[in-house]
């Protein structure tokens, strides 16, 4: 799971899969740019 650390909008992503590109979501002008940050990791055993 991957957190904006600017507005807040989580996603999950797939095991193999990229972060979403920039467009995914837009932020106002004053927010600044899109920031991914983990929250959480899952592990497979």
């Amino acid at each position: 799971m991957y957190r904006c650390i600017v507005c807040g909008d989580e996603i999950g992503i797939a095991k193999g899969h990229a972060l979403p590109p920039q467009n995914h979501h837009q932020h106002a002008v004053s927010q600044g740019p899109i920031r991914w940050q983990l929250t959480v990791c899952a592990v497979q055993r």
